[in-house]
């Protein structure tokens, strides 16, 4: 019986050693030179940008992988284009599902030229020349379906302290710009077999800001009939501060000097849509701030549902609709 014991112990032992030391091991490697270089290189290649990362880390109880200080640079290495101060995607091995996935600080900076492309148009590959078929060719035969993954679930998507910065160019009057900071965003259930919830404010400009929040039951409940998925959707709008959308409003609008606005929407398409907007500047017009604005609008909205289904379903639609 000792002997028993003793081997037990030692097997214990052993496995522990190994466990240590192929923690330790796995660690060092995904810091190791050779393997970050490896990876950078393929994201530059990608992406045709200078990219860098930090440490990498990971834990096993439970089972989640950290990347730190990510980012990735302008072409030739001018400024950052997109940044993160840490990600952070935590795995159930047991359900086979993401737990988390977190985004602390990103950063994203979007630049519109003078000639209307923007500072990420060389990644969208514009379509060659004579690459439609010819006239008469026969059509290709579609390949067959192939059976549906398995529904991706991940329980919680949050990021924290987000910045997104647009600038127009303008080569006559300079550059403007429009900032996005302290964008909170937080995503439950993301899956079709459970209640969607989804919510998130920010900061726009130096004193203005922006709040949502959108729910909606298990989407698997109305998979047959997708019009009549019910939704609630709330969000306000405060403009303190003209300037804080000027980067984005035609010229010639007339200031004002407090603006406010509501949206909300609740129901399903095929049943009863509610829509109802409300616009507001608190402030009475002054020579500096000539614009004044009260109003708002209610819209209710009904579609059949083989048109709702035709829209979301991509489902043919019946001959008397066509």
């Amino acid at each position: 019986m000792k002997r028993l014991i003793r081997f037990l112990l030692w097997l214990a032992g052993t496995a522990v050693f190994l466990l240590i030391t192929a923690h330790f091991t796995l660690r060092y490697l995904l810091n190791a030179p050779k393997f970050k270089s490896a990876a950078l290189t393929r994201i530059e290649r990608i992406t045709g940008r200078p990219a860098a990362c930090g440490r990498i880390d990971y834990s096993l109880f439970p089972f989640a992988l950290v990347v730190r200080d990510i980012a990735l640079q302008e072409p030739g290495g001018g400024r950052e284009f997109a940044s993160l101060r840490s990600f952070s995607a935590v795995v159930d091995l047991r359900k086979k599902e993401i737990a988390a996935l977190y985004f602390d600080r990103p950063t994203l900076y979007i630049a519109q030229n003078t000639d209307g492309t923007f500072n990420f148009s060389d990644w969208v590959a514009a379509k060659p020349a004579g690459a439609s078929a010819p006239a008469g060719a026969p059509a290709r035969p579609r390949p067959q379906p192939k059976p549906a993954p398995p529904p991706l679930t991940i329980r919680l998507v949050q990021i924290d302290h987000a910045r997104i910065e647009f600038v127009r160019r303008n080569a006559a009057k300079g550059p403007k710009s429009f900032v996005v900071s302290d964008l909170d965003f937080t995503l439950h259930d993301f899956s079709p077999a459970r209640p969607f919830r989804m919510k998130g404010r920010a900061s726009l400009g130096g004193s203005s800001s922006f709040e949502f929040e959108f729910s909606a039951p298990p989407y698997a409940d109305y998979t047959a009939n997708p019009g009549a998925w019910p939704v609630g959707f709330n969000s306000r709008l405060d403009i303190r501060d003209f300037a804080d959308l000027a980067a984005f409003l035609p010229p010639g609008t007339l200031p004002f000097q407090n603006l406010w606005a509501t949206l909300n929407i609740q129901g399903a398409l095929t049943e009863h849509l509610t829509i109802l907007l409300h616009l507001e500047t608190p402030g009475e017009p002054t020579l500096q701030f000539p614009m004044a604005l009260q109003g708002g609008g209610q819209a209710e909205v009904s579609l059949p549902a083989p048109v709702a289904a035709h829209l979301f379903a991509g489902a043919p639609l019946p001959e008397d609709l066509q």
